[in-house]
């Protein structure tokens, strides 16, 4: 029950499906969503399937011009210090796409958030810990050396700085309730960085360029696992290196139905994914 109660607390992994269709992500949800007595973060399931509300006819209904939903994007979210050119140049291709649907598209939506990904780091390894400590006590050789390095170092943290890492999201929170009170979406690169190879080490420069931090080589994606703000990350194209590059959709939390028409209609203008690529029998990925 301890380690439940924390859990309360630093809520900073979220669990979501990996779908070839939007399709597929509404009927997954349609099966997992609902209320149960074990979780505390459970909402009652909503009173239409999602799957339902995508095969309706029309558009989803938001704040822009004509009830056009109104969408913000952003290259940085004021703080990712290096994505490749060629992935915002796929990010803004989705912005006329979207445009082209009939939404209401500011291109620079001057979106600010504070940089949170050391407090997420620590807030998502301590929950981690917190969730599977009992069952690896005396496995720690049959873990990753630096997750169990992360797990020593948490072991230290105060409650000083947990209390920092819960004021830190509520800063972040306050942010994002002033912008989705102007917006119905969010749009942001969903890395931006080609793929590393599985067995790492992550990408820590951008073009030559060295990375601010090396937690921005995920740096767009961390706010919203921090915040529980729905999130659909879609495919914008092929990267100059023929690797997959992805646009990143975030609104308002209890609007995942909207987060997945809009998903739905990108999907069908596009063709996202009609095609993949064909990686080399030797590649690591």
């Amino acid at each position: 029950m301890k380690q439940f109660g924390m859990s309360k607390i630093l809520h900073c992994v979220h669990f979501g499906p990996l779908t070839r269709t939007v399709e597929d992500a509404a009927l997954y949800l349609d099966l997992t969503c609902g209320y149960h007595p074990s979780d505390p973060f459970s909402l009652p399931k909503p009173s239409q399937s999602f799957l339902a509300l995508l095969r309706q006819q029309g558009r989803p209904q938001g704040k822009g011009k004509g009830g056009a939903l109104k969408i913000g994007f952003s290259a940085d979210l004021g703080y990712v210090s290096g994505c490749q050119q060629d992935i915002l140049r796929l990010a803004r291709r989705a912005l006329l796409v979207l445009g082209e649907l009939g939404h209401e598209v500011v291109g620079d939506c001057g979106l600010e958030l504070p940089d949170l990904g050391i407090s997420w780091a620590l807030g998502m390894g301590a929950q981690t810990y917190m969730a599977l400590s009992e069952v690896t006590s005396g496995r720690e050789a049959l873990l990753e050396k630096e997750l169990v390095a992360g797990w020593n170092l948490l072991k230290n943290l105060s409650v000083d700085e947990l209390g920092d890492i819960m004021r830190d999201l509520f800063r972040l929170n306050k942010k994002l309730e002033a912008f989705f009170a102007e917006y119905d979406v969010l749009v942001t690169p969903a890395m931006g960085i080609d793929a590393f190879e599985a067995a790492g080490p992550m990408t820590i420069s951008v073009e030559g360029q060295a990375l601010d931090s090396p937690v921005h080589a995920v740096g767009y994606n961390y706010p919203f696992n921090f915040s529980g703000h729905p999130a659909c990350v879609l495919r914008s194209g092929f990267t100059d290196a023929g690797l997959p590059a992805a646009v990143q959709f975030i609104c308002e939390r209890q609007k995942d139905g909207l987060l997945l028409q809009l998903a739905k209609q990108f999907q069908d203008k596009t063709g996202t994914f009609q095609t993949w690529p064909t990686l080399p029998t030797s590649s690591k990925l």
